[in-house]
C-alpha cells in the first residue's frame, strides 16, 4: 500500500523522520525549513509492528517501497535506546542502528540518531495548552522540565532552557530503581525482585509493567488473573469492569506518581513535568484529578513545598517522537553550517 501525503510537496524537499520503539516503528515525511512551520507538520505516516522484520533497515525498506517516491536526503531516526556515537542498540529488542549503514544502503546525505525520549521532549514544545491535562496543580518557573514516557519500555527526557530555545536532553533514568512508598508496594517489589532481580521503574512502569502489576497483585492476594495483556488490563480499568484491573492500575498510578516525584527532585524541575505516549493517555480518565498520584508526587519529606509546586500535564497528542525529530534534525543542521 502506498502512503498517502497530504501535500503536494515533493519528497526532497522533505525530511524522513521515524520514531521507533520496541513494539512499533513509525515513519513519516515531515516539511523541511519555514515550511515546516512551528508545528512539525507530520505527512505520509506509515507503522509497522517491529516483530514483522529481522531489522531497522528491514523496516525502512518496507516504508520506501509504500512511499513510491524519491527518498528524502536527511533523516532522523529517534529510537529507544542510548545513542553511543553513530550507532544504537535498541534496550528492548535486538537491532542494532548505525548511521553509516543507513547512509550507505539509503543514500542519505545527512541521518542524525536520538534517543526517542529526547525527540519526545523536543516534540513537547510544538503543541500548545488546549493540548495538555492538568494533573497536579501547579505553576512552571524558570529551570527544567522533565517528560516521562511510556510504552514497551519507559523514557525519560529533559528540557533545558536555553537562551533563546529549550534544549532537549536524553536519560536513562526509566532505569532507575524503584523506591517502595506502602507495604502493598514493598511486597509486590520483593515478590518481582526475587523473580527477575532488579526491579526498575521500568520493569513496572511501562506497556509490559502492567502485566507484571497485574499478575504480582493476583498472587498476593489469591486473586484470579484472567486478562493477560496491558491493554485489556488498563480498559477494565477505565471501564470498571474488573476490581483487580482497577487495583493494579491504582497501583501504577502511585508508583508513577511517586517516581515523577523523585526525578522531578533529581532534575529540579521547576518547568513542570509531562506525561506522554499511548498508556498515558488510555489512562488519563484515571491520572485526572487523582488524589493519590498527586499525594504520591509530593510525599517527599522536608522537600514536600518544592515538589508541591511543580504542575504536571498529560500530553493528549500523538506522534511527539516524530515532530521532534523533525525539529532535532533541523536544529542539528543549522548548527553544523554555522559552525
Amino acid at each position: 500500500m502506498k502512503a498517502d501525503p497530504e501535500s503536494e510537496s515533493d519528497a526532497g524537499e522533505h525530511f524522513l523522520v521515524a520514531d521507533v520503539g520496541g513494539t512499533n516503528a513509525r515513519f513519516a515525511l515531515a516539511p523541511a525549513g519555514a515550511a515546516g512551520g512551528g508545528e512539525a507538520v507530520i505527512e505520509s505516516l506509515e507503522v509497522y509492528r517491529c516483530d514483522a522484520f529481522e531489522s531497522f533497515n528491514a523496516a525502512m525498506r518496507s516504508y520506501r517501497e509504500a512511499l513510491g517516491s524519491a527518498f528524502p536526503k536527511s533523516a532522523c531516526i529517534a529510537i529507544a535506546g542510548p545513542v553511543d556515537g553513530c550507532s544504537v542498540e535498541m534496550t528492548n529488542r535486538g537491532w542494532r542502528v548505525g548511521e553509516d549503514e543507513l547512509r550507505r544502503e539509503f543514500g542519505f546525505e545527512t541521518v542524525q540518531l536520538v534517543n526517542d525520549a529526547e525527540a519526545i521532549a523536543a516534540g513537547i514544545k510544538t503543541i500548545g495548552e488546549a493540548d495538555l491535562l492538568q494533573l497536579k496543580a501547579g505553576v512552571a518557573a524558570d529551570g527544567p522540565a522533565l517528560v516521562i514516557t511510556a510504552g514497551t519500555g519507559l523514557g525519560v527526557g529533559a528540557l533545558l532552557p536555553a537562551a533563546d530555545a529549550w534544549q532537549a536532553l536524553p536519560t536513562e533514568a526509566g532505569h532507575l530503581a524503584l523506591v517502595p512508598r506502602s507495604d502493598l508496594q514493598r511486597s509486590v517489589i520483593d515478590r518481582l525482585r526475587a523473580e527477575h532481580g532488579r526491579v526498575s521503574a521500568e520493569f513496572l512502569l511501562s506497556g509490559p509493567g502492567i502485566g507484571r502489576l497485574y499478575r504480582a497483585l493476583a498472587t498476593i492476594e489469591g486473586s484470579d488473573a484472567r486478562l493477560d495483556d496491558s491493554e485489556a488490563i488498563t480498559a477494565a480499568a477505565v471501564s470498571g469492569t474488573d476490581a483487580l484491573s482497577a487495583r493494579s492500575i491504582e497501583l501504577f498510578r502511585s508508583l508513577l506518581g511517586n517516581f515523577a516525584g523523585e526525578l522531578a527532585l533529581a532534575f529540579g524541575a521547576r518547568g513542570g513535568v509531562y506525561l506522554a505516549g499511548g498508556i498515558f493517555r488510555r489512562l488519563a480518565p484515571l491520572l485526572c484529578d487523582d488524589v493519590e498520584f498527586a499525594a504520591s508526587f509530593c510525599d517527599k519529606g522536608p522537600m514536600q513545598r518544592f515538589v508541591k509546586a511543580i504542575p504536571v500535564w498529560l500530553a493528549t497528542v500523538p506522534k511527539l517522537g516524530l515532530r521532534g525529530a523533525r525539529l532535532t534534525l533541523e536544529r542539528r543542521m543549522a548548527e553544523r553550517n554555522t559552525g
